[in-house]
């Protein structure tokens, strides 16, 4: 047996760091000796050496817990490991599309005080347009419903898609519609075919990235509010150039037109 001292240097944890986990349950001394001091077995020494190894791979306190009451042996420990290693992946995966998205920010804060963007709005009669939709509850990412619309379309798609938004704030999970222009009607099972209402509406164009397009609805919001002109729905989003089917390109030379009917009165 071992004294708490001579453990602390054979398995390199600190004498503090043995009691905390012997108060946390994480190693507890096989015996105690009649004054009450800890005593710690061999069995101890290779719970310690576990603890160790699975510390220095940034396994938490609970993390730690579970493995050592979970794996009874190396080769459980292996499937743990995978585990970890796959979490430890998808962590930098998001950590790497966070730096991107911080790195587009500043780049188009940079360009902002470079040039700041000018929003013109105008006053515009939008003509109603025959389009391939799909309707559905969600945000603005319409990957998936893309395929499927340009799929049915054919040869008679025309002109940039764009999106018809239904709720009158901000809200993650949206009534959304994706359309696409047509020339002429389609039949298809997959989507919808219908006449999109023409309308009279305010319209200025956002170019850069969609997370910065706030700025636009405010330029949009604003000339209505001199205009004393209230505004209805849907709103439109044309996407005069965004991400392709396949890659998304560079988001500052992404070009929107934004498009908010005028409440007729």
């Amino acid at each position: 047996m071992y004294q708490i001292g001579e453990f602390s240097r054979i398995t390199g944890i600190a004498v503090k760091t043995l009691r905390y986990y012997d108060e946390a349950g994480l190693l507890t001394p096989s015996e105690r000796s009649e004054g009450g001091y800890r005593l710690y077995s061999e069995a101890d020494f290779v719970r310690a050496e576990r603890i160790v190894l699975l510390r220095q791979l940034s396994f938490s306190i609970a993390e730690i817990r579970d493995v050592l009451d979970r794996c009874a042996d190396e080769e459980e420990l292996q499937y743990v490991l995978r585990e970890k290693r796959e979490q430890i992946a998808r962590q930098i995966h998001r950590e790497k599309a966070l730096l991107r998205a911080i790195d587009r920010r500043l780049t188009h804060i940079q360009k902002q005080e470079e040039h700041l963007m000018h929003y013109e709005v105008t006053i515009q009669t939008i003509p109603g347009q025959l389009a391939a939709t799909i309707r559905y509850c969600g945000g603005y990412d319409c990957g998936p419903y893309m395929g499927p619309l340009y799929k049915a379309a054919g040869n008679r798609a025309a002109g940039a898609p764009f999106h018809l938004c239904y709720d009158g704030e901000y809200v993650e999970e949206g009534d959304m519609e994706i359309c696409v222009p047509l020339t002429a009607a389609v039949a298809a099972r997959e989507c919808t075919v219908r006449e999109i209402p023409g309308c009279r509406a305010l319209t200025t164009v956002h170019r850069g990235p969609y997370d910065a397009m706030g700025h636009a609805y405010k330029a949009l919001l604003d000339y209505a509010r001199e205009q004393g002109l209230a505004l209805a729905l849907p709103h439109r989003l044309i996407y005069r150039k965004g991400p392709g089917m396949l890659f998304k390109g560079n988001p500052e030379k992404y070009e929107t037109e934004i498009v908010v009917p005028i409440a007729e009165e």
